[in-house]
This record gives structure tokens, sequence and C-alpha cells, in this order.
């Protein structure tokens, strides 16, 4: 199956998906005061939304959304798809910049999982191979195509769908590493 980018993308500037932002962002960061639509630049640059917090500051948030959360039936948790490669070079996991917090989201249900980009990237980094060699992961090739009316290009992305309760406990057990390694003053 070839995926559309320009459906997908036009998938994730929805309202719906929109008001789901909003929904956790209210959950997730409290003080938010107001949530703004990144622009196009911004966007390629992996910033979907801007949080913005009471100090003026603001808080780039990268939106994944799905169209089926293929585990709520099962009662089972959200997958957070983490591409780790595409087109032959790093996913959006491994590449610098970018939104500070990851929204994983799906549409059907509304179920979502906030975290942060960094805390994501050593969790997955740090706990893939256990979870590879464990079956805990369900590997995923897709190839994507520009919509007509572009130059038509198709590439091809390596990704992973990942339990959030796997990324979740992974980054509470590095937590608690840090933590047993800092030196009170």
């Amino acid at each position: 199956m070839i995926h559309s980018f320009n459906d997908d993308f036009r998938f994730s500037d929805t309202p719906a998906a929109y008001e789901l932002v909003i929904r956790a962002c209210k959950a997730e960061l409290p003080d938010c005061i107001g949530l703004k639509r990144a622009s196009h630049a911004e966007d390629k640059a992996g910033v979907d939304f801007w949080a913005h917090m009471p100090d003026g500051s603001r808080i780039g948030i990268d939106l994944k959304l799905r169209r089926k959360d293929y585990g709520a039936q099962y009662g089972k948790p959200l997958d957070c798809v983490v591409e780790l490669d595409c087109a032959g070079s790093h996913g959006w996991l491994n590449k610098a910049g970018g939104a500070e917090l990851i929204l994983f989201a799906a549409s059907d249900t509304g179920r979502y999982f906030m975290v942060a980009a960094n805390e994501l990237r050593a969790a997955v980094i740090t706990g893939l191979p256990r979870w590879i060699a464990a079956g805990k992961v369900h590997e995923l090739e897709t190839t994507s195509k520009w919509d007509k009316g572009q130059d038509g290009r198709q590439w091809q992305s390596k990704a992973v769908a990942i339990g959030s309760d796997l990324i979740q406990r992974q980054i509470q057990a590095l937590n608690s590493c840090a933590a047993d390694y800092q030196t009170p003053l």
C-alpha cells in the first residue's frame, strides 16, 4: 500500500485534529494559555503546533496522528509509531531540532500519549533492542508518495509501533537510574 503524504498531512490539519491537540494540552500542560498552528517552515522543521505559556515562552509539539487505534478494542495501550529510517536517512526520532513534545494520538478513539522528545529518544534507543527481541514491538515498512502536480517521488520508511506503556516504563527506569547517580550537594 502506498500512502499519500499530502492526504496524511491534510488529515492532521483538520478541526478534529486541532480539538484533540487542545484537549491533550489542557490535560498535560495545564498552564498553557493558547495554541497556534506552526508555520509551513516550522512544520518542515518538526513542529506542528506551539503551546503558549504564561511567561511568554512557547513549547513545540509534533503531532503523530493515526486514523485507527488498533489496540483500543483489545484493551491495549496506545501504539506509538516511531519512524527510524526515512528514504535511507534517519527518521524523525534521530533528527536534531524539532519539537520539545511529541503527541501520539488516534483520531477514532481520541486516545493520546504526550511525551518529551528527548525522553522518547532515550527510551527508544535504550529499550528497542530488548523490545524487538521479546516481540513487544511491531516493525513497519511503508511507501509514501507526493500527490500529482508535485514531483511524484516515492520513498520508503521503516518504523516501529511501540506501546505507550513500554515507553513510559523505560523513561521511568532511565529517570530512576539518573536519580541514583546524582550526588547530593
